[in-house]
């Protein structure tokens, strides 16, 4: 995914991210309601100006089973 404004505007649930590529968005990954985001670790994120109202979200990292 490349150079959009936002990449996950989350809410309800949990987000997986596996092994993704994600560069030059202003925001990445926004809290509206749920701060659930997991990662395997394999993500490439690039040039993100997080510069939303909202607070933004850390990935936690879980590994891969």
């Amino acid at each position: 995914m490349n150079n959009c404004t936002l990449i996950v505007d989350h809410g309800i649930g949990t987000v997986r991210l596996q092994d993704n590529h994600l560069v030059a968005y202003a925001d990445d990954f926004e809290n509206s309601g749920s701060s659930s985001i997991v990662s395997n670790g394999g993500n490439m994120v690039y040039d993100i100006n997080n510069a939303g109202a909202f607070p933004h979200i850390t990935p936690t990292i879980v590994p891969l089973e």
